[in-house]
């Protein structure tokens, strides 16, 4: 699904440069080159989400939906515990 006029307004940067991403919380759009929404995300730190610390989900379900992205369908792994 390509994005509406909405995400083109918000602050963005590039994976390159995730470490000028802000330490507060937020809902998150992860886009490719062609602008199709790959992946919504909330976070608590978005600094530290892309740290690769931690994942929550909260108000994401409701932009999960309104966008339907491919890769939030996938299924991820998870370690055992044992």
């Amino acid at each position: 699904m390509n994005i509406n006029e909405y995400i083109l307004q918000l602050p963005h940067t590039s994976i390159k440069n995730r470490e000028l991403l802000p330490e507060k919380s937020g809902i998150y759009y992860v886009l490719d080159e062609q602008f199709i929404v790959w992946y919504v995300g909330q976070a608590k730190n978005l600094r530290s989400r892309w740290a690769g610390d931690s994942h929550h989900r909260a108000m994401e379900r409701q932009r999960i939906e309104e966008y339907n992205p491919q890769l939030n369908g996938t299924k991820i792994k998870t370690s055992e515990k044992g």
